[in-house]
Parts: C-alpha cells; structure tokens; sequence
C-alpha cells in the first residue's frame, strides 16, 4: 500500500518571501536582530528580578529553620557551617539567582528558533562572520553565552 503526502511548495509562501526580504535585508536586517535580542535580554534581567528574590527569601527561611535545628540538637559548630552556611547557602544562591533568568531566556530564545527567526540571525551575520573564519550559526552561541554573563555580573550586584 502506497502513501500519498502532498508535497510542499519549494519555493515557499509570498508572505515568507517577504517577511524574508524585510529580516534579511541590509537595511532592516540588523536592527531588527537588535531590538529582538534586546527585548529578550531586557525581559529575562528585569522579568527574573521578581522570582529570584522570592526563592532568596524562602530559602533564607529555610536556612533559619535548619541552623535552629541544628542548634537544638547541638550539633557541632564545624557540621552546621559545612552543611548549612556552606552546602546549603551556596546550592540556594546558585539556583535563586540562575534558575529565574534561565527559565526565561530559553523560552524565549525556543520561541525565535520555532519562528524561524534564528536561521535569519545566522544569515544576517553570516558574512561579518566569515572574515573571523566562522560562520553567522556563532551568534546565537554567543547570544546564549552573553546572557550568562550578564546574568552572572548583575547577580554579583544584587544580594541574595
């Protein structure tokens, strides 16, 4: 038994063509690409503000509990500061301060990959690439790697 699949036009939709035209062009190309990835760094810096501050909050709750706990068993000195002012503090900042920003950011980044506007991205910059020796598919390397770092210098100014 054969199956039959309608086959797809090749040369696309006119309203792909154009919205091609208008994110690939050299006019409006880059600064879409920039209002684009701003409004998502914007969104994942100031949208995880929120969030990380309340995870900060309930795991300084918990912490409390835990070393009231510990100092009423009379634990030694030496196992609370190992567990609970070392282990515990550091695994609660690390995820109140970069759980939120990712949690935002690949979704966001998900939805410009599912719209097809990271492959536009690619090809924007695909020829500012090659005089590195590279290809324009680095920028959304870099894309996901400069959010890091923002997210990492900013946690560095915002106490948990």
């Amino acid at each position: 038994m054969t199956m039959w699949f309608p086959m797809k036009d090749l040369h696309g939709s006119n309203r792909d063509r154009k919205i091609d035209k208008i994110l690939t062009s050299k006019k409006f190309g880059i600064p879409i690409m920039i209002l684009f990835l701003g409004i998502v760094f914007w969104l994942t810096i100031t949208g995880s503000n929120y969030p990380s501050s309340l995870l900060s909050d309930f795991f300084n709750m918990v912490q409390e509990k835990l070393l009231l706990v510990f100092y009423t068993l009379h634990a030694p000195d030496w196992l609370t500061g190992i567990l609970v002012e070392g282990m515990f503090q550091t695994v609660s900042w690390v995820i109140s301060v970069m759980l939120p920003p990712m949690a935002i950011f690949f979704p966001l980044f998900t939805i410009l990959e599912d719209l097809g506007y990271l492959p536009r991205i690619a090809f924007n910059l695909d020829n500012y690439f090659k005089k590195a020796c590279t290809t324009g598919k680095q920028a959304l390397t870099m894309c996901m790697g400069m959010t890091k770092w923002e997210i990492f210098k900013i946690s560095h100014f915002v106490p948990v």
